[in-house]
This record gives C-alpha cells, structure tokens and sequence, in this order.
C-alpha cells in the first residue's frame, strides 16, 4: 500500500482534491475514484504535475482528461501557496493553450485567451458553447439529472467525440444568473450535479451576452449559493478574454490527506520523487 496525499479545496462549490504526488497517467481514474469513494463530497480530482514547456508553472491533469477550470483555480491556488506566488501559468488538460491565475489571499482569478472559445451556435435544444476540453449546452428551463441525460444522449449520438459535456440550465432573477450545471465526462463515464462550475459559469456568459448584449460582466449564482464573477473583453485584435473571479478555500489542513491505495492493482509508478516545478 502507497499513500496518495491530496488537499481538499472549496472552490465556490465544487469541492475538488488536488493530488500532489506523481501518478501514472493511466492510474489517474483509478486514483480518482478511489479518493471520491473514500471522500464522496469531493466531485472530482487533478492532479499537480511538473509542466511541459519551460513558459508554464506547473501542469494540472483531470481524472478524465477533460478541462475543468474550478479544478485550474485550485491548483493555481495550492501551487501558488507553495512557491509563495501570486500569478501562476498553468497547464491544463484538454486545452491547448495556458491558463494564468492570480491569488489575491482567498480571492482567485481565472484568465483565459480567446482560443479557449471554440464555437457557439443556436441548436434545437438550446445554445451549445463548445470549448477547448468541454462543451456545455446552456438551456433556459428547470431540468433534472433525467432530462440532463436525455438531451447529454442525443449529442452523444450526433457526436461521438465527446470526451465531456455540461447541461447548464440557467435562470435570471435582476441582474443576477443562476446556474443548474450537470456535467458528464466520458473518461470515468460519471454524470454529476456539480455545486458549482466555472467552464459551465462562462459558457453561460457567453449565450447572455449573445442574447441580451450585456458588457458590463455577469455575476453567476452557483447550486453551492457562492459566485462568480465573469467578464468578457472584447477586443478588435484579440476577440474575447475570459475572466472568471471566485472564492477558493482549504478544506484540509496544509499537510496533505493520504489515501492509501494498493500499488500493484492501479499499476502506480514505484516511489517517485515528489514533482519538480519551476519557480
């Protein structure tokens, strides 16, 4: 038995573990759930892995590869609490570019290029924003863990590349947006009623201002009741930058929790040494 040492963050909802040991790739859903069976309100695991290209800080990778930006901001977040930092350049599966995220105490920002944006079309169901590492279906009407599996069903037919999709209902009341995200991710074949989720926040922005041509930013109300708050910059030269602000907070103590998990089962890597990133 090797212990997996993990942090615990509340990131607005959502509640993510961060693994900070070296994992094999191919053990990473096998850890993952191992680590939500033992902690069910965890929603999902990443893991903190050295980066790739000498431009970046360090490297996050989902459970199911997917792109999770609530997931980004906590790793941004313990990374950065490590290395006393305050702006971090993040890797981040499923997207091709970099993430950059400032810490200003509890308070963390998320920032993303325009090439995060893939396309964004009216469909029969609703308005699909489709991003790099996720596409989320954003729909004005209540809806439920049936019908999220329903309309996820019908573009799982339409296309058979999805690795991970949202349903997001979303509800205005003001100036205010609520959000009712079911995310569903084809690696660990899980769909969930996440308590909060920031790709799903800012997809939602996106189908607002293309309804309602709304600039001045948009305050999206999470299941968990935290917010975000999300901007669009426009720009002729670079199209939208994307900024999602929110709350992240430490549910465990600085120390990682281990959870111990059978080596030889999940085909783990021997003792490694812990990872090495830049600073």
């Amino acid at each position: 038995m090797i212990p997996i040492p993990f942090e615990k963050l509340w990131p607005g909802g959502n509640e993510t573990a961060i693994v900070t040991r070296p994992v094999k790739p191919t053990a990473y859903a096998a850890v993952g759930n191992m680590i939500m069976s033992q902690n069910p309100s965890i929603e999902q695991v990443g893991f903190l892995v050295p980066p790739r290209h000498h431009s970046a800080d360090a490297g996050l990778e989902m459970m199911g590869g997917e792109f999770c930006g609530n997931a980004a901001r906590c790793a941004a977040y313990v990374w950065a609490r490590q290395n006393g930092r305050s702006k971090v350049a993040l890797e981040v599966s499923g997207f091709s570019g970099m993430v950059h995220v400032e810490i200003n105490k509890n308070d963390v920002t998320l920032l993303i290029g325009n090439d995060f944006i893939v396309s964004q079309e009216n469909t029969s169901h609703g308005y699909l924003v489709k991003l790099q590492g996720i596409q989320h279906l954003i729909i004005s009407y209540a809806h439920d863990l049936v019908m999220a599996r329903d309309l996820l069903n019908r573009h799982q037919q339409q296309d058979r590349h999805l690795a991970a999709m949202g349903i997001i209902g979303v509800s205005a009341i003001g100036n205010t947006y609520h959000i009712n995200p079911y995310i569903w991710v084809k690696a660990t074949n899980t769909l969930i009623r996440e308590t909060g989720c920031a790709s799903g926040s800012i997809a939602a922005a996106l189908a607002i201002e293309r309804q309602h041509h709304q600039t001045d930013g948009y305050r999206i109300i999470q299941p968990s009741g935290a917010h975000y708050q999300v901007q669009l910059h426009k720009s002729i030269a670079h199209g939208h930058m994307v900024s999602l602000s929110g709350v992240v907070r430490e549910l465990s103590a600085v120390q990682p929790i281990p959870v111990f998990i059978d080596e030889r089962a999940h085909d783990l890597a021997n003792a490694q040494p812990e990872p090495s990133f830049a600073v």
